[in-house]
């Protein structure tokens, strides 16, 4: 079994890992599993008090935002009317509406909150291509650096959080904690349909 490592599609023998993952999971766990591939593009941290996509927001920022915002806002506003204008004249085309990113991490909350500090600060630290290992009451994410080694556990939520699956507006998994901190997971269509699949098989059927 081989994973390829610097391919832009998702990795070859891609089904013998995911089984591989599967077994690791219910072998750790106990539970029902479900691997996915999750390969994360970006951190959307807009909810995160104290901190910015790239991790906590330095000194210089709260001095050089204002500035470029005054400087910047009177452009952005001419270039924004500027093309309402051209749209309407049909000489450039309208933007597509967007459909809800794959690869994002979204964490709303605050960084007093361990769990979601520890998810930014070590998923900044690895690879891209990564996997989710699912189950109803937890989220692990891992990566398979030698394929007859068990995956290595890069961040996995604790005891405290809850486990939801969003399957149609927000299309994402979620890991939610008692004090209001959220994890939202947004993998691609074909995953997001393992994980549909999953949850309708083992609702029912879990483990006591």
């Amino acid at each position: 079994m081989t994973v390829a490592n610097n391919a832009d599609h998702e990795p070859t023998g891609h089904e013998q890992v995911r089984k591989f993952i599967d077994e690791w999971g219910v072998n750790s766990w106990g539970e029902h599993c479900q691997a996915i591939y999750f390969k994360w593009e970006r951190f959307d941290l807009e909810n995160f008090a104290g901190r910015q996509e790239f991790g906590t927001k330095p000194a210089w920022f709260s001095v050089f935002a204002p500035v470029a915002f005054f400087v910047l806002s009177p452009i952005i506003v001419a270039f924004g009317v500027i093309r309402e204008w051209l749209e309407v004249f049909g000489v450039v085309k309208e933007k597509p509406k967007k459909e809800k990113k794959t690869g994002v991490i979204s964490v709303s909350g605050s960084k007093s909150n361990p769990g979601p500090t520890s998810l930014i600060d070590t998923v900044k630290r690895t690879q891209r291509r990564l996997w989710l290992v699912v189950s109803h009451s937890r989220v692990a994410v891992v990566v398979l650096n030698k394929p007859d080694k068990p995956p290595r556990v890069v961040w996995q939520s604790d005891e405290s959080s809850s486990v939801r699956f969003h399957h149609a507006s927000q299309q994402s998994i979620e890991v939610a904690w008692p004090d209001g901190c959220r994890a939202y997971f947004c993998p691609t269509i074909e995953e997001r349909k393992l994980i549909t699949r999953f949850v309708n098989a083992t609702w029912n059927n879990e483990p006591r």
